[in-house]
């Protein structure tokens, strides 16, 4: 007989209770079929002649099989054409002629042909067009994924070095980024900015910015709008970011620490603080200079040294950039003697100041020791 152009496989959806399956394309003997059983995540099972099921009907049209399980639902039964490639018919030279041989034996190849048709539906394949040709794909290993480096093979590649595709490289930064939160950082998302990100709808990211919801009905007053640099504050997470904006100082308490309080409440320049300030008095000392000398008070002075009647030397605290400042004094006696009292500037360095105080009396000009002489000093440090 002929063979038709069928094919050659079947598939059942189980329902826990069939067992009876036909198939309708022919094979020569029962042990032609492979019955397999497939459960829903598509692991399956072969099932063994006998064992498992049996096979009835004539085979040359069809039959069907019958199994001893049976399987719930979610599970297919598959019957298929499984044939040994072999020719076991024998011509015998001189013998006599069989056309039913000769024909079972086109048969058998024909089923095998058809065999093999099925195993190929499944393969991949390239298109028709194609101009590739011996195309192979290697042995599978782990984890690993399948790819062309050259349009013409196939390889298989676990990952991709950054410096072999096209990434800046800032983008470069965020592929070892371990976690959102990282990744986050990286882009320069503050972790206050983070925390608003989950936020499901307006209300929420109200609440988290610390905001009363009613103001999800807030509108700015008519022709009122927002100027382009308090847009750039309105991203800051905290004060001190809001400071870095403004260009204020990132730490007042560390900038306040160089500024000494005056009784009036005012706040005067340490040495070292606004060095930049030329025209604020960097150094003073109201001292008295009779006997032994007694500072009354000063400011940015270490010591002062009597080198004799109305010669001192001022140490500065804090050095001057040069010698090159601005230095005055002025000088009396509180005792009412007010005879023409003059300050002068004897030597000026850097890290100190020497200064003389003489007293007019007339007839001549002598170095004197008063009990209020007060110096001050200006310029860079």
């Amino acid at each position: 007989m002929t063979v038709s152009a069928e094919t050659n496989k079947v598939t059942y959806d189980c329902d826990g209770e069939q067992t009876e399956f036909s198939f309708n394309f022919k094979v020569f003997k029962k042990t032609d079929l492979k019955v397999v059983v497939a459960d829903s995540a598509g692991n399956e099972t072969v099932l063994a002649l006998t064992t498992d099921y049996t096979v009835s009907g004539n085979l040359s049209d069809g039959g069907k099989i019958t199994t001893v399980a049976t399987w719930p639902s979610g599970y297919t039964i598959t019957i298929t054409l499984d044939m040994d490639f072999d020719q076991p018919t024998d011509l015998i030279y001189g013998g006599s002629y069989s056309s039913e041989a000769v024909e079972t034996m086109v048969d058998r190849a024909v089923k095998m042909i058809q065999q093999l048709v099925v195993a190929s539906n499944r393969s991949i394949l390239l298109k028709i067009s194609s101009a590739l040709s011996g195309l192979e794909l290697p042995d599978p290993e782990t984890g690993k994924w399948l790819y062309s480096p050259d349009g013409e093979t196939l390889q298989w590649a676990s990952t991709a070095d950054p410096d072999t595709l096209a990434v800046s490289d800032f983008v470069k930064t965020l592929l070892d980024d371990a976690t959102a939160s990282a990744f986050l950082t990286t882009l320069g998302f503050s972790a206050f900015v983070k925390t608003l990100l989950d936020d499901e709808d307006a209300a929420t990211f109200l609440t988290t910015l610390g905001i009363d919801t009613d103001l999800l009905t807030f509108a700015l007053p008519a022709n009122t709008t927002i100027s382009a640099f308090i847009r750039t504050l309105l991203d800051d997470a905290n004060a001190a970011a809001a400071r870095t904006t403004l260009g204020c100082p990132t730490d007042p308490a560390a900038e306040t620490a160089g500024l000494r309080t005056l009784g009036t409440g005012a706040q005067q320049a340490m040495p070292g603080n606004f060095a930049s300030a030329n025209a604020i008095i960097k150094a003073w000392i109201s001292f008295n200079g009779t006997g032994t000398i007694a500072i009354l008070s000063s400011f940015n002075v270490a010591s002062i040294t009597d080198n004799g009647t109305g010669d001192y030397t001022v140490t500065w605290d804090t050095d001057f950039a040069n010698a090159n400042y601005c230095a005055t004094g002025m000088t009396g006696d509180e005792s009412g003697d007010q005879r023409a009292a003059q300050v002068f500037i004897q030597a000026c360095a850097a890290g100190s100041l020497r200064i003389r105080t003489k007293q007019d009396t007339g007839n001549d000009i002598n170095s004197h020791d008063y009990n209020r002489i007060n110096v001050m000093a200006i310029g860079a440090q």
